[in-house]
């Protein structure tokens, strides 16, 4: 996490995007592609003094992904078991924190 974000509650998401039908569009607006498994946890800091940065790679959900990004759609007949060239969709991967950090604390109840 970076030293200088804000205090508040932030949400963060992760997913599994299944690839295994993402060759197939059927017709304008009907899209099969790719399927989303989403799971999101809440993450409060607190005792954060003058910090006032908020993540820079936040983004909206929805609107993160379009069905026809090249990573969600593939090529018809593209053979899994070789190995390809692919760039993971959305925003930056995560600069996850190190264990011990101290702006960091568990809150069960906020887990329920």
């Amino acid at each position: 996490m970076k030293k200088n974000l804000k205090t508040g509650y932030y949400i963060v998401r992760a997913e599994v995007i299944g690839l295994n039908m993402a060759d197939e569009l059927n017709g304008p607006g009907n899209i099969n592609g790719a399927q989303y498994y989403p799971s999101c946890g809440l993450i409060a800091f607190t005792n954060v003094h003058n910090r006032t940065k908020v993540p820079e790679t936040t983004v909206s959900i929805p609107g993160v992904y379009k069905a026809t990004d090249p990573s969600l759609l593939l090529k018809a007949g593209i053979n899994n078991t070789k190995a390809v060239n692919y760039t993971i969709p959305g925003p930056a991967e995560f600069d996850r924190p190190r264990i011990g950090h101290p702006n960091i604390t568990l809150r069960p109840e906020l887990l329920n």
